[in-house]
């Protein structure tokens, strides 16, 4: 479990082997703070803690002992005043960091870009906005072939392939992946199975002839 404020916490799936029907109390959090990620781990896995200011820590999840249900965590990455976590992202083989802006910009990172540290510090620079980019919005790991679902505040989605998005260095800052309007913005991304007959047809950075725009959802 993670929480914008940089908390972590690991619990043993058997604590919610039974949950009544107003369900159970999974973490403790501080009235400041609340709970932006879940994800079921193997108990041997390595993590990257992400930020939405684009730094990234990477992690052995043994690092975090296992706690009860009731427990607070404890400080997973060290965040700068105006900094928060956006997201906990799973190491797996042949895996990637995908990240996308507010703005409608992203690229996909090698997990190789990031040493292991302790959990506690405040890892490496992931991206850096530039040029009113915007502030990440959404990080997740993914495979190669994927698809990407990117969703706007005023609930708007598009289907982007993954495989279309350019792999980048930490120093890079993206290309243009979708257009979202002045009073728009993207909150969030979902990987989802490759659909190739609505895979994104591009060469490098999105043009203006053919780049995707947030759409309404088909019911």
């Amino acid at each position: 479990i993670a929480t914008k404020r940089g908390v972590v916490k690991k619990t043993s799936l058997s604590e919610f082997t039974r949950i009544n029907q107003n369900g159970k109390r999974a973490i403790t959090l501080a009235e400041d703070d609340c709970v932006i990620d879940v994800i079921i781990t193997s108990g041997k896995d390595e993590l990257v803690l992400a930020t939405k200011k684009g730094k990234a820590l990477r992690i052995d999840e043994n690092d975090v002992r296992v706690m009860g249900r009731t427990a607070g965590g404890v400080r997973g990455i060290k965040l700068a005043e105006d900094d928060e976590l956006l997201g906990l992202c799973p190491i797996f083989e042949n895996g990637l960091i995908m990240m996308l802006t507010e703005n409608g910009y992203g690229k996909r990172l090698e997990f190789d870009n990031f040493s292991q540290h302790h959990r506690g510090t405040g890892g490496q620079l992931y991206y850096k906005d530039k040029n009113n980019k915007g502030e990440v919005a959404a990080v997740l790991s993914i495979l190669e072939g994927e698809d990407i679902f990117a969703i706007s505040v005023n609930g708007q989605i598009i289907r982007i392939s993954s495989d279309q998005i350019s792999k980048q260095g930490r120093a890079a800052s993206g290309i243009r992946l979708v257009r979202v309007s002045e009073d728009d913005k993207v909150i969030a991304a979902s990987r989802a199975p490759a659909q190739p007959e609505e895979n994104i047809q591009t060469d490098g950075e999105v043009s203006d002839a053919n780049e995707p725009k947030i759409e309404n959802v088909t019911p």
